[in-house]
């Protein structure tokens, strides 16, 4: 699996539970506007990536999107991405320089949501059916329709309105902590920092 639109890739966890490799990256190696790569899921001039991958061929389930890059490979630290314990839930932890040290900056980008669609057109998405797997058909109650991600159908990320933020801390921020959770990628918080080497 080639990412051509990342600049760079900057930590990894193993997910032995389920088979998974959670990563952060950048779409520029700089951590700025001049060398970054377009990515169909950044709508800013750079961006900070964290996505969940397939261990066994390496095929995206999610990823998100934020406006924001560490300047990783000149003065900043690269942060860190750790697994949640099993007393905490399925979740997964990412430090990010860098992240809304100029301001608020959302988290509700990247990848749409599946779900499932009601015979009303309602779509209930996948976080709302069931929080413990990853949804699929399966999940659904009769007479749904499952909508996958990729769907025109999918609840696009930026109406998911998780009222997730970095950058609405103390100010000169320099870097942000941010809760997923793992098997959709929504975000449950963020918490603003002083620059993060490890979690």
């Amino acid at each position: 699996k080639s990412f051509t639109d990342l600049g760079a890739a900057m930590w990894l966890v193993y997910d032995e539970s389920d088979d998974a490799l959670y990563v952060t990256g950048t779409t520029s190696y700089k951590g700025e506007a001049a060398d970054a790569k377009l990515h169909d899921l950044c709508t800013y001039d750079v961006c900070a990536v964290t996505m969940r991958l397939s261990a066994s061929d390496g095929s995206v389930d999610w990823m998100r999107t934020l406006e924001g890059s560490p300047r990783w490979n000149f003065f900043d630290q690269t942060g860190d991405i750790r697994l949640a314990s099993n007393e905490d839930g399925p979740y997964v932890y990412v430090a990010l320089d860098d992240a809304g040290e100029n301001g608020v900056v959302t988290l509700d980008g990247g990848t749409s949501y599946a779900g499932c669609k009601g015979e009303d057109g309602t779509l209930t998405p996948e976080y709302m059916v069931n929080r413990n797997k990853v949804v699929t058909s399966e999940d659904c109650p009769p007479a749904s329709d499952f909508v996958t991600r990729q769907s025109d159908d999918a609840l696009p990320a930026s109406n998911a309105a998780s009222g997730a933020f970095c950058g609405t801390g103390h100010d000169a921020v320099d870097s942000c902590i941010i809760k997923y959770h793992k098997y959709s990628g929504l975000p449950i918080w963020g918490s603003d920092m002083p620059p993060v080497a490890s979690l």
